[in-house]
């Protein structure tokens, strides 16, 4: 997908979001989504804006491109910290069924291939295209959900190479809900995540009988438009959209 394609390639939406821990902003994402008129691919461009807790600023920049089936074909992920840098890629082979991951810093440049599920989803630290993996799945609204997402533990050196897990959804709502959002009633839909089996059911302290830490729920208010979030929520953080703006019917 070339974005400076501009026969092919159309802006559809432009946001912003705020990232809150226990009610104080310490992040600010920006980011616009285009559509590839020709083949429907879709590409979420992220920067987000963050002042660590010793005062440095980071800066995250996402390319988040899906196919029309919301695959991930190919994300990028650059950091920048003072001098600090580090570039992860993920590149998928449909033929393979397979993920060609690379990173890169100052020092070092090193590549991974691994093997992964047709329907997955690669995380990254933006948020505006982190629910796009609900489009791969026709949920069942009596139960948990369970979804493979592809997760990176490097940061600013290569620790060890991407690994797949699982996250369980539930649907709260069965049909489109009203939400009150910046003076504006807007239309939602509302799922509850866990990254264990056990529902939240054990200690987060502790961890599940697979040896993974068990985390707090996420709540998540999900948008109509292409599964943007309008809330993502825990008990201490919130990432909460500032404006979306649909350009298409502006």
């Amino acid at each position: 997908m070339n974005i400076n394609d501009k026969m092919q390639c159309k802006k559809i939406y432009r946001g912003q979001m705020n990232f809150f821990h226990k009610n104080r902003i310490y992040a600010e994402e920006n980011f616009d989504v285009y559509k590839d008129t020709k083949v429907m691919d879709m590409a979420f461009i992220s920067t987000l804006h963050s002042r660590t807790t010793t005062g440095e600023l980071m800066q995250i920049k996402t390319y988040y491109e899906i196919n029309k089936n919301w695959t991930p074909n190919k994300v990028i992920v650059e950091k920048k910290m003072g001098e600090k840098f580090s570039i992860e890629s993920y590149a998928f082979n449909s033929q393979t069924s397979s993920i060609h991951y690379s990173f890169s810093n100052s020092s070092i440049s090193t590549e991974h291939v691994m093997n992964t599920n047709p329907k997955f989803h690669i995380t990254t630290p933006t948020a505006a295209s982190s629910m796009l993996f609900i489009q791969t799945k026709k949920f069942d609204a009596t139960s948990s959900n369970e979804c493979v997402v592809v997760v990176s533990e490097n940061q600013w050196f290569y620790e060890k190479p991407p690994k797949t897990s699982n996250l369980y959804l539930e649907k709260l709502s069965l049909t489109s809900e009203p939400l009150t959002l910046n003076k504006s009633v807007v239309q939602n839909v509302r799922y509850r995540i866990y990254n264990t089996h056990l529902l939240g059911s054990a200690d987060p302290r502790k961890k599940d009988e697979i040896g993974e830490d068990v985390l707090e729920p996420v709540f998540v208010y999900l948008s109509q438009h292409v599964s943007i979030p309008y809330i993502l929520e825990n008990e201490d953080n919130k990432i909460m959209i500032k404006f979306l703006r649909d350009l298409d019917n502006d």
